[in-house]
């Protein structure tokens, strides 16, 4: 509500300094290299949910109070958001192959966030659903993804956010400029 009724007064004073904050924080993570330690410092956990071996969808757990303000930040510039949804769609849907093999590895393995007595012959059988907390020992199979470019993807469209805000701040004040005298 307080976009609609004054939305260059909340872009000044409050979503550039949140978005700025996020840049701060970004610039010192390295997506591509880090995907896991990305997510964790800048939004909290992320998990995988499978369905027997079929891979479904990663999403964002126990998340951090500034991921909350930033998500709802996207939120209010619907274009970008629907940008970046679409192109991650279709990321995922190409990593599909690349995530299952990496579940039955993990069920191969002996790894602990799969239900005790699992393996791999028996789990591609079943249908039950099962959320995993990704953590960094994940990494390897995740730089097999698209996930990395993704998160590279999602800054690269907060960087633009905060830059479209940064000229409509400086519009304003361009204008009012002009329109007031200097005292």
């Amino acid at each position: 509500m307080a976009f609609a009724m004054n939305r260059n007064l909340l872009e000044r004073e409050w979503i550039r300094p949140k978005l700025r904050e996020f840049m701060t924080l970004a610039s010192d993570l390295d997506s591509e290299k880090d995907p896991v330690g990305y997510v964790k410092v800048l939004f909290g956990s992320l998990a995988l949910e499978t369905r027997g071996p079929f891979a479904g969808q990663f999403f964002y757990v126990e998340l951090l109070p500034q991921a909350y303000v930033w998500f709802a930040i996207f939120d209010l510039y619907e274009d970008k958001q629907k940008e970046l949804e679409n192109w991650t769609n279709k990321q995922l849907k190409q990593d599909k192959l690349v995530t299952e093999r990496a579940i039955m590895d993990l069920i191969s393995r002996g790894d602990t966030r799969f239900p005790p007595g699992e393996n791999v012959v028996r789990f591609k059988r079943r249908r039950a659903s099962v959320r995993i907390i990704v953590n960094g020992n994940d990494n390897s199979w995740i730089l097999k993804t698209r996930i990395p470019r993704y998160f590279g993807r999602h800054t690269k469209a907060f960087r633009d956010l905060l830059n479209l805000i940064e000229q409509n701040v400086k519009s304003e004040r361009d204008i009012l400029g002009a329109l007031l005298p200097p005292s």
